[in-house]
């Protein structure tokens, strides 16, 4: 089936409260059937992508072309819900039930998610969601082992 048909249903009402439509749609059936979906509604954008099976929802700013959010990660900065309600599953690939769950809240919540993103609060809330991000990463997986001494950043 392919993703279109796939994800429409269950992301009905969230496209809906929007007013997203499709705005780009890319099949790489030679490169393990590999899909990508973006939606642009009046404030946000969204991407549906099924990478070697696997499928992934993120949400940006309609205005701000960089930056790609994972929504349930988005939920748990905003402390959208019950903890248990978002279990370590919910931030890879996705099921139909996920992207049905992830839907719901999104719905519920569009206007928390719409103040934070918007583009009076973008710069701010993007460096406040990096800073989380980077946290909970180092929480999760502890320091980076990649990452330079604060002595040695910035020199030759």
């Amino acid at each position: 089936m392919r993703l279109k048909e796939e994800v429409s249903p269950i992301l009905e009402e969230m496209l809906a409260c929007d007013s997203a439509e499709l705005a780009f749609e890319m099949d790489s059936p030679a490169e393990y059937g590999n899909e990508e979906l973006i939606f642009k509604g009046d404030r946000f954008r969204f991407r549906v992508t099924r990478d070697r099976g696997q499928v992934f929802l993120d949400i940006a700013p309609r205005f701000a072309d960089r930056d790609w959010y994972m929504l349930p990660r988005l939920f748990e900065f905003l402390d959208l819900g019950p903890e248990e309600e978002f279990s370590p599953e919910d931030y890879g690939p996705t099921t139909g039930a996920l992207l049905r769950k992830q839907a719901h809240v999104f719905v519920e919540n569009v206007e928390k998610i719409g103040e934070l993103l918007s583009s009076e609060n973008y710069e701010a809330s993007h460096l406040r969601l990096k800073e989380f991000w980077q946290r909970k990463s180092r929480e999760i997986f502890g320091p980076s082992s990649f990452a330079l001494p604060s002595s040695k950043r910035g020199k030759p």
